[in-house]
């Protein structure tokens, strides 16, 4: 079963690039543009990791 990580970025551009990359390391990347979007992805299904952009539009990572 392939590790689900969860990419948390207000840049799409940035979500992209990161999501193939991991897409090349057989990962199963999940895209959030937010906070409320992150949190519901992990209500969805908690992530293996999530990677954290800590300057996020209304909210701090």
């Amino acid at each position: 079963m392939q590790k689900r990580i969860l990419i948390v970025d207000d840049e799409p551009a940035i979500r992209d690039m990161v999501a193939f990359a991991l897409r090349k390391g057989e990962y199963d990347p999940v895209h959030a543009g937010d906070a409320l979007e992150a949190q519901t992805a992990i209500a969805d299904r908690v992530p293996d990791m999530i990677l954290l952009d800590w300057m996020l539009p209304g909210t701090s990572g």
